[in-house]
């Protein structure tokens, strides 16, 4: 028997991923879909492991005075080194990855 659990992470799932359909590529994806659910239920979980990211963005609200201007040295560092990019081609490439 299918535990409530799998079936409704499934269901979570296909909802998130029905959202992301190009319509190009129906059936590619509806098959990929598919296949996904069915190892949901056959595993009763998710068949990847899902963790969040090992680091944190910096509150700068609860940094000291020292602690803010070691950050702001470093993106000062990084834009002299090069390690960084206009913002209009990093909303750019946002919206090319994330556009339904």
């Amino acid at each position: 028997m299918v535990g409530k659990y799998a079936v409704k992470t499934s269901v979570l799932l296909l909802y998130v991923l029905m959202s992301l359909i190009d319509l190009d590529k129906i059936s590619e994806k509806w098959y990929f879909i598919w296949q996904l659910n069915q190892q949901i239920i056959f595993q009763k979980r998710l068949p990847f492991d899902v963790k969040l990211p090992s680091t944190r963005p910096v509150d700068l609200s609860a940094l000291s005075e020292a602690e803010l201007n070691t950050e702001l040295e470093k993106g000062y560092a990084d834009l002299q080194a090069g390690r960084a990019k206009e913002a209009s081609v990093v909303f750019a490439d946002i919206r090319k990855d994330y556009q339904p």
